[in-house]
Order: structure tokens, then C-alpha cells, then sequence
């Protein structure tokens, strides 16, 4: 039969600890003495024991609220390594699309080439012949 005002082992996490820190729970004591010597100091010391308690809580919303703020940034930098990959695919396809448009070009480049250099040839044939 569990009492609740005792714990009987240290709890796991933060969760658990906040739990006992705000139920002010406490271990169980073993022996009359023992109890009697701890009723005695809880009496003495417990303006200190209160303020223990309200820093644990404290620091235990502190590291909460870390805590979340890390999940957040987590989920925040997941999201923006999703947006970079995404735009490195279609950036990929947009290269390739353009090498595409370029390699059609060329031919024709080529030729229209071709032809200008030939027109070139036949104005000199013509200018030297006058």
C-alpha cells in the first residue's frame, strides 16, 4: 500500500520530479528516532525547504521551456533542410532543362555561323576582284 505523501524511488524525468517537488513528497523514513529527528528539522529549517522547492520547480519550467524551444528548432531546421533539398531537385531540373535549351542551340549556332563566315569570305572575294 503506497501513501502519497512518500516516494518510494527517485522518479524518472523532469516530469516526475516536478510531481514530487510540488506534492512535497518525501522519502520514507526507516526507525522512530530518524522520524522524529527529521519532524524536528523540517520544523527548523522550513522557510529553506520551501525556497528549495520553489527553485526546483523554477528550474524545472526553466529546463521545460529549453527544452521546448529545442524541439522547436529541431522541427524549425527539419522544415529548412526540407526547403533546401527541395530547392536544390528543382534547381537541378531547371539546370538541365537549360543544358537542354543549349544543346539544341548550338547547331544552330554552328550553322548560322557557318553562314556568316561564308558571307565574310565572299564580300572579301568581291572587295579584292573591284
Amino acid at each position: 500500500m503506497s501513501d502519497e505523501r512518500y516516494v518510494d524511488a527517485p522518479p524518472a524525468g523532469a516530469a516526475g520530479w516536478g510531481d514530487v517537488w510540488r506534492d512535497n513528497r518525501r522519502y520514507r523514513t526507516r526507525g522512530a528516532l530518524q522520524s522524529f529527528l527529521n519532524r524536528i528539522f523540517r520544523r527548523s529549517a522550513a522557510a529553506d525547504l520551501d525556497r528549495q522547492r520553489d527553485f526546483n520547480l523554477a528550474l524545472l519550467d526553466l529546463v521545460s521551456d529549453i527544452r521546448a524551444e529545442i524541439a522547436k528548432a529541431r522541427i524549425d531546421a527539419r522544415a529548412d533542410v526540407q526547403t533546401l533539398q527541395n530547392d536544390v531537385q528543382h534547381g537541378d531540373e531547371a539546370l538541365a532543362a537549360d543544358l537542354k535549351s543549349v544543346r539544341e542551340l548550338i547547331p544552330i549556332a554552328s550553322r548560322r555561323n557557318d553562314a556568316l563566315v561564308a558571307a565574310q569570305h565572299v564580300d572579301a572575294l568581291l572587295l579584292d576582284s573591284g
